[in-house]
């Protein structure tokens, strides 16, 4: 539900809750004991309402929590399992922060890839176009010859 609804629902709520007690207050010129149980039930059911509200922002909040939470697996499951390779590294130190199985089996390392610098992996790579914020490598990349 959006935050707009829901404080619409609110507002018009509470408006029904002070037309309640203003209703309330009026009755008790003509009727004392009324009037007072006009005012309790209006304030019984803004309670009850404040917390029937909370309630349900809870319970909103733990499903948005649950569904992010898969979405979340599911995209890094994907990432890690991707069929071509994936590699990330920092352009301006050359290193080797992170990379999928895909491209632990092109480089053929399988311990301390983490250790290398790109220039070690990818010989003949230049990182530079990505630090001058082009978006394409200018040259074709060859792994192994």
């Amino acid at each position: 539900m959006s935050k707009r609804i829901v404080k619409l629902f609110e507002s018009n709520m509470q408006l029904y809750l002070w037309v309640m007690a203003v209703f309330s207050l009026v009755t008790m010129t003509a009727s004392l004991p009324m009037g007072i149980l006009g005012l309790l039930a209006t304030l019984g059911l803004y309670i009850w309402f404040r917390q029937s509200a909370h309630k349900q922002r809870e319970r909103i909040q733990k499903h948005l929590d649950k569904v992010t939470d898969e979405m979340e697996t599911a995209g890094k499951a994907s990432i890690l399992t991707a069929p071509f390779a994936m590699m990330v590294f920092r352009p301006d130190t050359q290193e080797v922060l992170w990379s999928n199985d895909s491209f632990l089996q092109i480089t053929g390392i399988k311990e301390d890839l983490f250790n290398n610098k790109i220039g070690e992996l990818l010989p003949g790579f230049s990182a530079q176009w990505l630090l001058e914020g082009k978006s394409e490598c200018p040259e074709p990349v060859e792994f192994g010859g």
